[in-house]
């Protein structure tokens, strides 16, 4: 996508989050599927973190209203989690989490981002869900999953997912008319998508816009690569599709730090 154009892009997600986040919050309550497959590495980080007396580390790269660590306490009872959220909107986190010491501080995902200082090495679990494909660059995304792998402790697990919405023919048919809709309203917007960019609105809201991007299967292996490159010891642990009536709606990718 073209900078100025990506730029109105962002922008236009930033005011969709603004406008409409509580109420799309509201719908995006419960766990994903997809999440279950992570049970077994999320368990071994938490028995890891256990051993050394101490919490479980978590990392959540938009992390919304904190729905990962809600199932994650439901999911793993008894265990003590410590969360750090970064997200667009840090007041979509504003209920609390019982028994869960979490703190979520805004950050803007873009093309130019970069991880805070002070987060490389310190968790057990680093986790991007909901968040990739909301960036209009493959800079952004790469910057997103190269954070991820360097925030990781030694056996600490990362997971990303990838919507394939454009996969699925009633969310394809939403992405057609809403871009065509947003190339009316900002002719600058007109040619400059590149493969697998894409606008969808919300519940009819009129002029609500949020910018998509359909990663596919060689956008993930390049991310895949940079996150390995990024720390020593990372591996890529593997790929799985999960999530939707289908069971393909999200491509999901694991990341593991080698224990030596």
């Amino acid at each position: 996508m073209e900078k100025k154009a990506a730029q109105l892009a962002d922008r236009l997600t930033a005011e969709f989050y603004r406008r409409c986040g509580e109420s799309f919050s509201a719908t995006r309550q419960g766990g994903w599927p997809g999440w279950e497959r992570l049970l077994e590495p999320l368990r071994a980080a938490a028995q890891r973190a256990a051993d050394e007396g101490r919490a479980v580390r978590v990392l959540d790269l938009g992390c919304g209203n904190l729905r990962f660590e809600r199932w994650l306490a439901d999911a793993l009872p008894g265990v003590a989690v410590e969360a750090t959220g970064l997200d667009r909107e840090p007041s979509l986190a504003k209920d609390a989490v019982p028994g869960l010491a979490a703190e979520v501080v805004a950050a803007r995902f873009d093309d130019g981002w970069r991880l805070p200082a002070g987060l490389s090495g310190r968790f057990d679990v680093a986790v991007a869900f909901g968040l990739l494909h909301h960036l209009t660059g493959h800079a952004g995304r790469r910057a997103v999953l190269e954070g991820l792998a360097r925030t990781l402790v030694p056996g600490g697990v990362a997971a990303a997912s990838c919507w394939r919405f454009l996969n699925d023919g009633r969310l394809g048919k939403k992405a057609r008319v809403a871009t065509a809709d947003a190339a009316v309203r900002w002719p600058e917007l007109a040619g400059a998508f590149g493969p697998g960019d894409a606008f969808l609105g919300w519940q009819g809201e009129e002029g609500v816009f949020r910018f998509c991007h359909n990663v596919d299967e060689e956008g993930l292996g390049r991310l895949a690569a940079a996150a390995v490159a990024a720390a020593p010891g990372m591996r890529e642990e593997g790929r799985f599709s999960a999530d939707g009536r289908t069971g393909e709606l999200n491509r999901y990718l694991v990341l593991w730090r080698s224990l030596g």
